[in-house]
């Protein structure tokens, strides 16, 4: 998890990316999605917020829909897995 938090985090990122990539970064590792999540944003001077099952998974859902759709693309044009 780390080194995909590494490769893929920027300084620029939004709340709602940095959000979206820490959600990414879980789902490598934890079983049956937001059902097993907490996810809290921290910003300096604020109340921490504990973003609610709804918020995740809202967001889960439209990951796994990009990564269905990166797939069926990548099946199409003949990738395959073992080519990546």
């Amino acid at each position: 998890m780390q080194e995909f938090l590494e490769k893929n985090w920027t300084s620029s990122l939004t709340e709602e990316e940095a959000i979206r990539l820490t959600i990414k970064a879980l789902l490598e590792v934890v079983d049956s999605g937001s059902k097993n999540m907490e996810l809290a944003v921290s910003k300096y001077g604020e109340s921490v917020r504990i973003l609610k099952e709804e918020e995740l998974e809202a967001v889960i859902s439209d990951i796994e829909r990009e990564q269905e759709e990166a797939k069926k693309k990548d099946e199409a044009s003949g990738v395959t897995e073992m080519d990546t």
